[in-house]
């Protein structure tokens, strides 16, 4: 695959070599503004992936020529045009090193949720033990049964706060999944790569 720019033919490897060599019409431009990266704030919230100041950095700090090349790259290939202009204004690494802390997080997310799961699991199979421990069993057994006597109300709440811990979690992973799918909707799916 390849894109042209302003007349001249880039493969897909001279595109990529291009945007890491800081060069000519990949020249990058040094920040004036911290820029806010995405972030989840603590209402699930995602904060800080609108563009504005990688837009303001881009427009204001670019050569005529950069702006130009960003223009004609957002007619014919919008995702390139997004990975061109977030280079350009010196945002990419830290986008991808945010995208990338999120990534981790979704899967640590999916594994404490299969933890838990398995958590509620063993609780419902000591609930189901409960039915087939008949108390005659215990009167007649009371010093076998006497230590593992439960109490089901505790395990029940530990149940309730198990499976409330895991919608919880279930909607935090789909927040994260939204999300990248809307940074996908915008043409920022180079940040997945």
């Amino acid at each position: 695959m390849s894109v042209t720019i302003l007349g001249k033919k880039y493969s897909n490897h001279a595109w990529k070599k291009g945007l890491k060599s800081d060069e000519g019409i990949f020249k990058r431009v040094i920040p004036t503004t911290k820029y806010l990266e995405p972030r989840l704030t603590d209402s699930n919230q995602f904060r800080g992936d609108a563009l504005g100041l990688e837009a303001a950095e881009f427009e204001t700090k670019a050569t005529a020529y950069q702006i130009k090349v960003f223009q004609e790259l957002g007619k014919s290939d919008p995702e390139k045009a997004e990975e061109y202009r977030l280079t350009i204004s010196n945002a990419i690494d830290t986008w991808k090193k945010d995208i990338s802390v999120l990534q981790q997080f979704l899967k640590s997310l999916k594994q404490e949720e299969k933890e838990l799961e398995k958590e509620e699991n063993e609780i419902e199979n000591t609930e189901k033990m409960k039915l087939h421990l008949p108390d005659a069993i215990r009167r007649h057994f009371p010093d076998v049964f006497a230590r593992i006597d439960v109490d089901w109300k505790k395990l029940d709440t530990i149940q309730e706060d198990i499976i409330i811990a895991i919608q919880k979690i279930e909607g935090l992973e789909e927040k994260i999944e939204n999300y990248f799918k809307e940074l996908k909707k915008k043409h920022l799916g180079f940040l997945f790569d």
